[in-house]
């Protein structure tokens, strides 16, 4: 094909290289004065080139590894494209909307002026390089339709030299066979002959040429761009080049792919869950026997004891008892205790760790001796009473 483009660089890799010069009409790049032949560095890009069994070519975008530099002119492409990989630098600059808008009254600046020009310019000149390719195909296409008349004549040519062969052989004025100077005008049918020698005559091949060359040209024509390197909007997103770095760039997690068993369905109330002891845990809720039955405390010694707040409950098993948190201290909580279920002994600590009030509405007992240790103090309020047995 042609090297006569605005907008392409073709090259061919040799599996070491990785920054490849590149340059497009239109301006010099890196000369400063905001007139680069590029508008933005994302709108140079690589794409690996490959050929069908017709020779019509087949690009496919380098997603992945391509970083715009060292150079203002350079792009570095890791890891090297393979040797003998064709490969082309080619610039698609945005066609959605321009990049400079002019509003009435307002001051226009000259690098304004050169960027709405240039994207102009460029966009004719991706065009142009567009149409260049879709003319060279259809040559290609018309080419082949030649070559398949000549395969015809060639064909045709080498009957005549049979034709001179069965003389050799036969003789002359025989029925059964031709002569060379009948130049095949003896068969009976020749529509019949063609068919059993699965050749067209010139016009069925030419007709054949031209109609399929139209078919691909115009299929060609009839894409949006006639590239492999864009999305179809009717294949659904099914022609990405990677669907996981799609997902990346759209911001979706593991679950927009991960198995339902991974996931607890809303409907099951949570029978599904995988472990219901470590799920109870993450809760902060405790357990039940049944529906029936009775709930399963928190148990554990009194050096296990959580920092307290009013309203906890636990069961001391290092004292055989319930014990509840008032938000000052841990005290025993119901009737006495003892051993093998006989419940007999009425339990307290020997020493006050830590400041209490017995309110004014409250009296209180306690089996002694008991000490209260330095720096705690024990109120009592007016009208109430502390008995030490």
């Amino acid at each position: 094909m042609s090297s006569q483009y605005f907008a392409q660089n073709r090259k061919v890799g040799d599996g070491t290289t990785t920054v490849w010069d590149f340059s497009f009409a239109g301006a010099t790049p890196g000369s400063g004065d905001g007139t680069a032949a590029y508008l933005e560095d994302a709108d140079v890009l690589v794409s690996l080139v490959d050929y069908d069994a017709f020779g019509l070519e087949d690009r496919t975008l380098i997603t992945t590894g391509v970083t715009f530099g060292p150079g203002p002119a350079q792009i570095t492409v890791t890891p090297a494209i393979a040797d003998a990989q064709d490969f082309v630098i080619h610039r698609d600059t945005l066609v959605e909307t321009p990049v400079a808008d002019f509003t009435d009254f307002a001051s226009i600046s000259e690098q304004d002026l050169d960027f709405s020009f240039r994207q102009g310019l460029f966009v004719v000149q991706e065009l142009a390089d567009t149409t260049q390719d879709t003319n060279t195909f259809a040559r290609l296409a018309l080419s082949t339709a030649g070559d398949a008349v000549n395969t015809t004549e060639t064909f045709i040519t080498r009957v005549d030299g049979l034709e001179a062969d069965v003389e050799n052989l036969l003789g002359s004025g025989t029925e059964d066979v031709m002569i060379k100077s009948e130049n095949l005008s003896g068969l009976p049918n020749n529509a019949a002959a063609r068919a059993n020698i699965g050749v067209k005559s010139i016009a069925e091949a030419e007709t054949y040429a031209q109609d399929t060359a139209d078919a691909a040209v115009s299929a060609h024509v009839a894409l949006s761009d006639p590239h492999t390197q864009y999305a179809e909007r009717t294949l659904n997103l099914s022609d990405l080049s990677s669907a996981t770095t799609a997902r990346t760039n759209l911001g979706l997690g593991s679950a927009a792919v991960e198995n339902d068993t991974r996931y607890n369905i809303r409907t099951s109330n949570l029978g599904d869950v995988a472990d219901k002891s470590v799920a109870r845990e993450n809760l902060s809720v405790v357990q039940r026997t049944s529906t029936l039955g009775a709930a399963v405390l928190p148990t554990g010694s009194t050096a296990e004891r959580p920092a307290g707040t009013a309203g906890l409950f636990r069961f001391n098993a290092e004292l055989s008892t319930f014990e509840g948190h008032n938000g000052t201290g841990w005290g025993g909580v119901g009737g006495a205790t003892g051993a093998g279920g006989n419940p007999v002994f009425y339990e307290n600590d020997k020493e006050v760790t830590g400041d209490y009030t017995v309110p004014s509405t409250k009296n209180a007992m306690s089996t002694g001796p008991i000490t209260i240790n330095d720096g705690v103090t024990v109120t009592i309020s007016d009208g109430a009473r502390w008995i030490i047995l």
